[in-house]
């Protein structure tokens, strides 16, 4: 099976929040590989080494992509508006080009379902997809 792409945005104030959301999807996706890919500007090389540490535990591969500060250097950032979460909007020209789709995922999120069946939704004749759970 081929692995699933994740793609998170965010910088260093982030980490802790990405931890978790890692963590909830590697538990409840125990027989899945993932290739995360990072897209930042800032964190440190020491932050992200730990981070590429906790994917490999679970048998996945982080990928950091750094970014310059300059790619949104006008763009307003606010309190909870970093520039980092900028980097989404233009994925498809930062990611590998060998990269045909990528889950975004909000460093933010818990993930507490199998995410296979969302990853392979034919989403031919659209730009992107979302989705949301309720009970």
């Amino acid at each position: 099976m081929e692995p699933i792409n994740i793609l998170v945005t965010l910088d260093k104030n982030y980490i802790p929040p990405l931890r978790v959301m890692l963590k909830s999807l590697f538990l409840n996706n125990p027989k899945e590989v993932f290739h995360i890919y990072l897209i930042h500007d800032a964190i440190p090389c020491m932050q992200i080494n730990s981070l590429k540490d906790y994917c490999a535990y679970y048998g996945s591969l982080l990928r950091p992509i750094a970014v310059g500060e300059e790619m949104f250097a006008d763009a307003p950032a606010l309190r909870y508006l970093t520039k980092a979460m900028y980097y989404r909007l233009l994925a498809c020209n930062i990611l590998p080009a060998d990269i045909s789709k990528a889950l975004y995922l909000d460093p933010d999120t818990l993930v507490i379902n199998p995410i296979r069946k969302l990853y392979d939704a034919d989403l031919t004749g659209y730009l992107f997809g979302g989705c949301i759970h309720s009970s």
